[in-house]
């Protein structure tokens, strides 16, 4: 009689257990070795993968998974995911500027979020119970709305403001002397997301403290499709 390898009698042991969950097709790729058990439970087993193996890869390994394939893309930005991200995020930053960054004062995941323009990522942050106006002090004192709106991120606008997101809100850093995401975008010259904004809200009057309303703005930079879309909002 052939002897069994140890890892033959171990998929067998729990051929039982692990039948419930994964396909034949799967099985029998373990046994071949063209999977890894890691694989296997990513595509069988999402909710396990995202709750029990995601939260313990570090920030750069995440980020790499989320590349490598649909089924492990979904893992990593899940709620379930998503949920140890921002820890992962803070982790990444105090070994990246060599310094302690106090609970609330790092990069949040949010904003580093909007900014990559990442809408799963997003969407999970804010299932997972995030607070979709969270001032981020570190993000020169923005919202996740001022980074999207900065950065002209159509997509990521719409998630948070469906979410909720306050269009009026201020940067708190004075860095923009407390300007809007409206004011963003008009700087920039996204007239698109001035029409999103616009739309959902946005006060077209608001000044920052030195007085510079988005239409000045929008004008001094050139943007002519900007002060269009505020002048026919009534700016």
């Amino acid at each position: 009689m052939t002897k069994k390898r140890k890892h033959d009698i171990e998929l067998e042991k729990n051929d039982s257990t692990l039948g419930m969950s994964l396909c034949p097709t799967t099985l029998m790729s373990l046994r071949g070795g063209t999977v890894s058990i890691v694989e296997a439970v990513a595509v069988n087993l999402p909710d396990v993968f995202a709750a029990e193996i995601v939260p313990k890869l570090h920030f750069g390994a995440t980020l790499n998974l989320a590349q490598v394939s649909k089924s492990y893309r979904n893992a990593v930005w899940s709620v379930a995911g998503a949920r140890s991200f921002d820890e992962k995020l803070r982790v990444f930053s105090d070994e990246a500027y060599g310094c302690y960054s106090p609970s609330g004062f790092h990069r949040g995941g949010m904003c580093w979020a909007a900014g990559k323009n990442n809408v799963l990522a997003v969407r999970a942050l804010l299932e997972s119970g995030m607070d979709v106006n969270r001032i981020d002090r570190v993000c020169d004192g923005y919202t996740a709305l001022h980074v999207a709106a900065y950065k002209g991120h159509r997509a990521v606008v719409k998630v948070l403001i469906d979410a909720g997101a306050d269009v009026n809100t201020r940067d708190t850093s004075n860095r923009l002397h407390f300007g809007t995401p409206l004011f963003l975008a008009a700087t920039h010259g996204h007239a698109s997301v001035v029409h999103q904004l616009i739309k959902a809200g946005a006060n077209v009057h608001l000044s920052t403290s030195t007085g510079l309303t988005p239409l000045a703005i929008a004008r001094n930079n050139g943007h002519w499709g900007c002060q269009k879309a505020l002048i026919e909002a009534g700016a």
